[in-house]
C-alpha cells in the first residue's frame, strides 16, 4: 500500500509517522493526549524544497529559505525543538554548504535555511517548491509552538522527482490520532488555549 504522508513531531525526542492517508487542512493531530491546533503555513513566505540522500536518491527531509527579517524568528524556534529533526543551517562550515553548492553557488553571506530531516545523510538540495508541508502547532501554552510537520502527496512527490524514502529511519516512529478541527474548538474553552505561531517566543 502506497504511503501518502508523514508526520515528523519536532519537539524532544523528535518521532516519525508514515500514514497510507493524505492529510486533511481541517484534522488537528492528538499525540501522547495532546492536541495540536490545525494545521497551518509557517510565518515565512517561502515553500520547501526537497533534501536527498544522493547514495540511491532517497527522500531525507526538506528545506526553507529563511528571508532575513525571519532569522531571529527561526533561531528561537530551533532552540527549543529536537535538533535531530530540525536546525537553522547558517552555513558556518564547508559540511553545513555541501549541499547547497549546486543550488546557490559558493556565496554563503546572508543566507539561511531551516531544514527538517528524518535521515542524518543529506547529499544535496532539489529544487521543489513544495507547498504539501503541513506545520502543527501546540494549542497548550507550556509546549513549544511548532509541533509538528506534515508532508502530503506524498506518493506523488516520490513518484514525479524519482525519489524514494529510507528502508531506515533516524527518529523512531509512532502511530497518530486525528480529530476533527470542530472537536478542537468544542473543547478549547475547557482545556486547551490556542495561541499564536509564534507569540512569547
Amino acid at each position: 500500500m502506497a504511503i501518502k504522508s508523514l508526520i515528523c513531531t519536532l519537539n524532544a525526542p523528535a518521532k516519525l509517522c508514515l500514514n497510507n492517508f493524505e492529510l486533511s487542512w481541517q484534522q488537528s493531530l492528538k499525540l501522547d493526549e495532546k492536541i495540536t491546533s490545525p494545521p497551518t503555513f509557517p510565518p515565512w513566505e517561502t515553500l520547501a524544497e526537497i533534501l536527498v540522500d544522493p547514495s540511491e536518491k532517497i527522500f531525507v527531509g526538506i528545506s526553507y529559505f529563511i528571508p532575513k527579517e525571519y532569522w531571529e524568528v527561526a533561531d528561537e524556534l530551533c532552540n527549543y525543538l529536537d535538533v535531530n529533526a530540525i536546525r537553522l543551517n547558517k552555513f558556518a562550515s564547508p559540511i553545513d554548504q555541501a549541499p547547497y553548492r549546486d543550488f546557490l553557488g559558493n556565496d554563503f553571506r546572508d543566507v539561511r535555511f531551516l531544514e527538517c530531516t528524518w535521515c542524518n545523510s543529506v547529499g544535496y538540495i532539489l529544487s521543489s517548491q513544495l507547498d504539501d508541508v503541513l506545520w502543527y502547532k501546540s494549542t497548550v501554552k507550556q509546549q513549544p509552538k511548532a509541533y509538528a510537520i506534515g508532508v502530503n502527496n506524498l506518493d506523488f512527490i516520490l513518484k514525479e522527482y524519482n525519489l524514494s524514502l529510507p528502508t531506515h529511519f533516524d527518529l523512531p516512529k509512532f502511530s497518530c490520532e486525528f480529530v476533527e478541527s470542530s472537536c478542537v474548538e468544542k473543547e478549547k474553552n475547557s482545556f486547551l488555549k490556542i495561541i499564536d505561531f509564534f507569540s512569547n517566543c
